[in-house]
């Protein structure tokens, strides 16, 4: 029998749920009784499957019974240890017993997802397939384990420090097999963070799980007929790290996956679900960076910034150890704990960039301080400061604060900033037609605001599919600006479209609109469900000089934009004397 991912999910956060319990005082008791109870689920699920299935499978399966067949001894001591010791031996075997079963989901999720990513990313990769995947027996080893309780928010919050080193053995080929390359084994370290909210006073004890790490784990590959790759052009950039940012896209903070465990508790409605934090970052400059080309005694040094799962890059400033950028980014986050924005230095080269240096800030600190203007030391080589300003931004919902902010909060070169951010919530449609009448479209729909693109997944199969996801984008104009979003089908294109101005957010209530939108369409009569939410970015100083909230029968126009001259505090750069933003 193979599990579906989701049970694969259920199955393997249960087990560690025992943990947690011993933090909220529940008797070993209750956790024997809802883990026979899986137990007899799971056997009742393998028997119904069982005979259901007429077909051989294609290749041996581990027994589905396994992981249930974990000895409930290791379960009460990983309950009952009063020990990092102990507690850490409980989980190595729990661990080692579902190995088998993450193994089962990682190679579904390289099959049906990572492949097909892979083969869109170029033409040249269009052939590309796995034709081994094997992660082996070792399963990760638990080195650390620490515990928080948050009792207001009714959460509990584990850190796990794991160390994995796999006798994994992955095979790719393009081209027909006339290609190949492969993984003879894989390292990785890093903490592994897991919410338990909302708590319960019954079984599962849990509404939902979520896992994640809250920084990019240490990766190390060791690669196999990669030089036969590296030949082809739009291949070159493949390494540990391009591997690392993929891994990043689903498990490393802002994302997580998150496995409800109770009927009826909506993921989506958790709080820290959304991005609803905003914070400008200000790269001013550097200094005493160390020289890494020799023969003019020099660096061609620029920042990389990672946060909020974005990631930007400023300009290159040629040989110059003490460089002034002055460049200016926006990032959304979410409520997750433990996330940090990252800077990293490099020297920009023909061949290799090479690393200059890494600094990190807690964006708790900046939250709770509101701004902060500090110079970062680099960490990892001998010398080297980074000056970075960072403003914390509230999401005003009243459109008549949006004069004031323009004119407390705007630069003289206003065009960098956003002046709103913008939710946009994807229900569900209904009435998708194809041409062809007697098929179901594969649908998903793509939302675009200025330059920035983001789409759903594919609803397979059906001319009524529901989405429920949930997108955020930077406003730099909401008189200008529109969301435009369309409808397409996997194979046959374009189904539907519609353009939405955002200025008509300002005459919402709240900012906010929730209805259907009639698709232009030349079959049928499609129509997607959307809430659109507009929130005025503002700095927390400019938050007591705003006006009250009115009723939203007053409304802004177009024509009543401010035209005042915009004030904007200034810094002075120490290395080169010019104003900085």
């Amino acid at each position: 029998m193979e599990l579906s991912e989701l049970q694969i999910k259920k199955f393997a956060l249960i087990l560690l749920l025992g943990y947690f319990l011993r933090w909220v005082n529940i008797g070993i008791g209750y956790v024997i009784i809802g883990l026979v109870s899986i137990w007899l689920w799971a056997r009742k699920k393998q028997n119904k499957e069982r005979s259901q299935k007429s077909a051989q499978q294609e290749e041996r399966k581990p027994d589905p019974l396994a992981a249930s067949q974990v000895p409930f001894g290791d379960i009460e001591m990983l309950v009952r240890s009063d020990t990092e010791e102990k507690r850490k031996g409980a989980l190595k075997k729990i661990l080692a017993e579902l190995w088998p079963y993450i193994a089962m989901y990682l190679k579904k999720l390289l099959k049906d997802r990572i492949e097909p990513q892979v083969r869109s990313k170029h033409s040249m990769l269009a052939s590309f397939h796995f034709t081994l995947i094997n992660f082996g027996n070792n399963a990760p080893e638990v080195t650390s384990v620490r515990t928080h309780k948050n009792p207001d928010k009714k959460q509990i919050i584990l850190d796990i420090d794991i160390s994995y080193h796999g006798d994994v053995k992955v095979e790719m080929a393009l081209r027909k097999d006339k290609i190949k390359l492969g993984i003879d084994g894989v390292k990785l370290e890093g903490t592994l963070q897991i919410i338990l909210e909302p708590l319960l006073d019954e079984i599962p004890f849990v509404g939902a799980v979520t896992v994640y790490f809250p920084r990019r784990p240490d990766l190390h590959i060791n690669w196999t007929g990669l030089a036969q790759v590296l030949e082809l052009q739009g291949l070159h950039t493949l390494s540990d790290k391009k591997i690392m940012d993929a891994i990043a896209k689903y498990i490393v903070l802002p994302n997580h996956m998150t496995i409800p465990l109770k009927a009826g508790i909506n993921v989506e409605d958790l709080y820290y679900k959304v991005h609803r934090n905003v914070i400008r970052i200000f790269i001013l400059e550097a200094k005493e960076l160390i020289a890494q080309d020799f023969l003019t005694g020099k660096s061609d040094p620029y920042v990389v910034v990672h946060c909020g799962g974005r990631t930007e890059k400023t300009k290159v400033i040629n040989r110059n150890l003490n460089p002034c950028w002055n460049e200016m980014f926006e990032m959304s986050f979410s409520d997750l704990p433990g996330q940090e924005i990252e800077f990293e230095i490099y020297d920009s080269d023909l061949e290799k960039d090479d690393f200059l240096g890494i600094c990190q800030i807690s964006l708790e600190e900046v939250m709770k301080e509101g701004s902060i203007d500090t110079w970062l030391p680099l960490k990892n080589v001998p010398s080297g400061k980074l000056h970075v300003r960072l403003d914390s931004l509230s999401l005003v919902s009243h459109p008549q604060q949006l004069e004031l902010v323009n004119q407390s909060c705007s630069p003289p070169q206003s065009e960098a900033f956003s002046s709103a951010f913008l939710f946009v919530f994807i229900e569900r449609a209904k009435g998708l037609q194809l041409k062809e009448r007697d098929k179901n479209p594969s649908a998903k729909a793509e939302i675009k605001v200025c330059n920035s693109v983001q789409k759903t997944n594919i609803c397979p199969n059906t001319k009524e599919p529901v989405w429920k996801e949930t997108f955020t984008f930077f406003i730099k104009n909401p008189y200008k600006d529109t969301v435009e979003l369309k409808v397409e089908d996997k194979h046959n294109g374009l189904m539907g479209s519609i353009s939405v101005p955002v200025f008509a957010l300002l005459t919402a209530e709240n900012l906010t609109t929730d209805d259907w939108y009639r698709l232009s369409s030349s079959v049928g009569e499609p129509a997607v469900q959307m809430r659109l939410q507009l929130r005025i970015l503002a700095s927390p100083s400019a938050i007591p000089h705003l006006e009250s909230p009115r009723t939203s029968s007053s409304t802004i126009t177009p024509a009543a934009r401010p035209k005042k001259k915009r004030r904007f505090r200034r810094l002075q750069c120490l290395n080169c004397g010019r104003w900085c933003i």
